[in-house]
């Protein structure tokens, strides 16, 4: 097996880990990371709008969902921002920051150019 960083990947890494050791410790025989409590991460996660293979599970009242696409190998994505930090408490344990800052989507809505089964032209 072939590691899949490259030679640049694994060299930015190493940057940003030496980055993170504390300016003040630097010098010691043992330096010490910066404390990472006050950070706030960020990342993006892609997710397909749906499966090819989906099961659903409908009471007797319920109608069967309809479920169009036009070519099962050309699936849609959408694409979330995620912010994150650390979970803050105060003194007597309690939650007073979840550390969830948001989730956005990243999508671009147009009305449609011509009109389908599914919807008219303009929606």
């Amino acid at each position: 097996m072939k590691p899949a960083l490259k030679e640049k990947n694994k060299k930015e890494r190493l940057e940003f880990c030496i980055s993170m050791i504390d300016e003040r410790t630097r010098e010691d025989a043992v330096p010490k990371f910066t404390n990472m409590h006050n950070m706030v991460h960020i990342d993006e996660k892609w997710f397909y709008m749906t499966k090819k293979d989906r099961n659903y599970y409908l009471l007797p009242e319920e109608d069967v969902t309809i479920r169009a696409i036009h070519n099962t190998n050309c699936i849609g994505k959408v694409m979330f921002l995620t912010a994150v930090a650390r979970t803050r408490f105060d003194s007597a344990e309690n939650v007073t920051f979840s550390g969830k800052i948001g989730i956005w989507p990243f999508v671009k809505e147009i009305p449609a150019a011509r009109k389908s089964d599914n919807r008219p032209k303009g929606n």
